[in-house]
Order: structure tokens, then sequence, then C-alpha cells
């Protein structure tokens, strides 16, 4: 991290399960102190179940919280990740979007991620679960406080892969989707090319005059699987991955597997390099 610092890159987000981080405030110190800007937590749901369901290992959930508590000490920001799995934790979308909310000094975000295909998941160990499914999911689970027409696409990616919306206080202790005012002139007139995926609509309604300092942001990542991926939706990707041998690839390409689930790409960590 400290390396990238000096080769110039100003937003370093560690991904992680959070669990040595929950378990050391001073390991956080030592990569705050490396440069880190940000943490992605792994964060599927508010109790065990879905844990020991995704991940193979249960007990996880007090490590989650820990860290998130380690992060308001040291004033680091959090996104929260959740890996959603039909029949494991797809009921459980609007609590994580609640508790977002209640802990929105240190949490910046929510990404939702649909599970996919590729990767850790085996092609028939989940049934398929969707984008549109999360929307309506979103929808039922948050009673209404957010609506699927809410949820608009980043514009940093096929609309087919990134969607989301941007949550501001209502006044009375909950929230209230800023995109619900947003016009599609204002979207096409304020819209940055430029804006990573996760700034896309706070910068919008930034140039709109709208206090975005105590928002949270809802973002629908719907990753592609060998049975999924369409070149259009891959040249359009904005999350690359830098290989081993100099080339850049979308995420999607880094994280397909065949439909025996044998990855095409290898790990970064695993076999040769140069």
């Amino acid at each position: 991290m400290a390396t990238a610092r000096e080769h110039g890159f100003t937003g370093i987000e560690v991904n992680t399960n959070g669990i040595v981080i929950g378990r050391s405030e001073d390991y956080l110190l030592e990569l705050a102190a490396a440069g880190i800007t940000g943490i992605y937590l792994s964060f599927d749901g508010l109790d065990e179940d879905p844990y020991e369901a995704i991940c193979g290992k249960a007990a996880m959930l007090y490590d989650k919280l820990a860290c998130i508590e380690n992060c308001r000490n040291v004033g680091i920001p959090i996104v929260l990740c959740m890996t959603i799995v039909k029949g494991v934790n797809d009921d459980r979308i609007g609590e994580v979007i609640d508790f977002a909310w209640e802990n929105a000094d240190i949490v910046l975000g929510v990404a939702l991620q649909p599970a996919f295909t590729s990767g850790r998941f085996e092609p028939s160990e989940y049934a398929p679960y969707t984008a549109g499914d999360t929307m309506l999911d979103i929808e039922e689970q948050t009673g209404g406080r957010i609506r699927v027409p809410d949820i608009m696409p980043l514009g940093c990616s096929d609309p087919l892969c990134d969607t989301g919306t941007f949550l501001l206080s209502d006044g009375r202790g909950s929230y209230v989707p800023a995109t619900r005012d947003l016009t599609r002139e204002e979207y096409l007139r304020y819209f940055d090319p430029a804006s990573p995926q996760g700034a896309v609509l706070p910068d919008i309604l930034y140039k709109k005059g709208i206090d975005i300092r105590e928002g949270v942001s809802v973002i629908i990542m719907n990753y592609m699987d060998a049975m999924t991926t369409t070149i259009e939706r891959m040249r359009e990707c904005s999350m690359t991955v830098a290989m081993k041998d100099g080339r850049v690839i979308p995420f999607c390409s880094y994280q397909m597997t065949n439909a025996a689930g044998e990855r095409i790409y290898d790990m970064w960590g695993t076999g040769p390099t140069e």
C-alpha cells in the first residue's frame, strides 16, 4: 500500500472479511499509516446463518461488527459488500441497508452482489438470482422506502452491470432516496464519465446542490458468468484486473469459470509470474 501511494494512487481500499481488523485495532492503525483510504467489508447479514452457508464458517459476525467499531475509532470509512444467494440471505437485504443507515457515520455504502457461477460458487450450488430480483426485494423489504424507479443506471458500466441509488435523511430518523427527485435531464446534464462507480450519483447530486455528506450509497453489482456474459457488457466494463503479463482485463473475465467450474485465469498469488 505504501508503494501504491508512492506511485500516485489516492484511493486504496482493502477488500476483507474483517476478521483480523476486528481483532486488532493496532493492525488497522498500521494499514492506515501505510495509506489505506477505505475498507470493503464482506457483510452478508446480521446473523451467523449466511456466513456458515456461504463461507462455510460461522461465528464471523462478532469480528465483523468489531471491525466496524475499530474503523469508527480509527476513522476509516467502510463499504458493506453483501453477496446475495437465493434461499440463503435474499430475505436479509433490507436489514443490511437499514444497518448501513444506522451506521452512516462510518458506513458510506452498501454493494449488493447477486451470486454468480464463477469464483467460489459451483454451478449447481445456488438458484439464479438477478439484479431485477434484487430491486424487487429492496422495495419489498424496505417497505417501499426505496422503490424500483429510485434505482438508476450508474453510467460507468453497462446498465445491466451497475445500478444504484443514494439515501439521504428524511428528517424523521429514516432515509429517502435522493434519486426520487432526480430527473433524466438533470442526470444527463451533471453526469461525469470520470466518476468512479460508487461516486456517480453523489457527484451528480452534489452538482445539483444537494448536501451529500450524510448519505449512504446503495449499489447493485450484477456480475457475469459463463451463462450470462456478453461482449457488449465486457467492452463497457469499468472494473478491471491487472494481469501478471501486463494486460488489463474486465473483472468478470478474470473470475470466469467454464461450465465445469474450472477457472480460465489463475488467481493472483498462484502459478508462475515474471
